[in-house]
């Protein structure tokens, strides 16, 4: 088995870095990786294969950067993981936009470097479970990627979809373990929410990048940020 990993970033030596890093990586590794090395956005959308298991990118460089490269690729229908390599952590937001699977921080290590790199092409292997829910019409399916957030009223929970609404007839307790502890969390006893969907994180609200404003409960807080800080790979100060 061959995974197909690209590299782009404008420092030839930060580049010269990433080598040495994949080839001490590959001895750990029971398959084979194949990297490919850009130096900048226009070379990733001119040169990047359709097959690509995961992009690993620089988001700070010259001419066009890394967030507005990756949204090409999705516009495209780029669909593989992409790490993003930064010390700048106010891009955290931006990158989910592209869902980015998760950033690396500078200056790089080699143990932040293969953690990211393992976790990233085993995701990148897993199909998440799709939900099945009660609805009053009969039975509908949910994707959890699809899914923005998720708000219970009595004995009802309403499905909050990137395609549309869903009304089931089921308790929000007993969806909430189904879903990826990872990417999902219960801010409040009414609401769960996609961590990815985040558009911005108020003191007592959060913003959906639909537009929608859910509630954070003070007594969540604390938590609800420990676990976005681990989602986003950022810390709060």
């Amino acid at each position: 088995m061959v995974k197909k990993i690209a590299i782009c970033d404008d420092s030839a030596l930060a580049l010269r870095q990433t080598a040495g890093y994949f080839e001490q990586l590959q001895k750990e590794l029971t398959f084979e990786l194949c990297p490919s090395y850009f130096s900048s956005g226009g070379d990733v959308l001119a040169g990047l294969a359709e097959d690509t298991d995961l992009l690993l990118m620089d988001i700070a460089m010259d001419g066009m950067n890394g967030i507005e490269c990756a949204k090409v690729l999705r516009a495209r229908g780029l669909k593989c993981p992409i790490v993003f390599i930064t010390s700048m952590t106010e891009y955290a937001i931006a990158g989910y936009a592209v869902h980015a699977f998760g950033f690396l921080p500078k200056p790089v290590t080699y143990s932040d470097f293969a953690a990211i790199i393992k976790e990233a092409l085993s995701a990148s292997e897993k199909k998440p479970k799709k939900l099945l829910v009660k609805t009053a019409e009969g039975v509908s399916t949910i994707d959890p990627q699809e899914l923005i957030y998720a708000e219970v009223y009595q004995h009802e929970t309403s499905f909050h979809l990137l395609t549309g609404r869903i009304q089931g007839n089921v308790q929000l307790g007993s969806i909430e373990p189904l879903l990826p502890a990872e990417g999902f969390f219960r801010c409040h006893k009414s609401y769960l929410v996609s961590l990815e969907q985040i558009a911005s994180i108020g003191r007592d609200t959060l913003t959906m990048r639909d537009g929608s404003s859910i509630p954070l409960s003070k007594h969540r807080r604390k938590t609800f940020l420990d676990a976005y800080s681990r989602f986003a790979g950022v810390r709060f100060e």
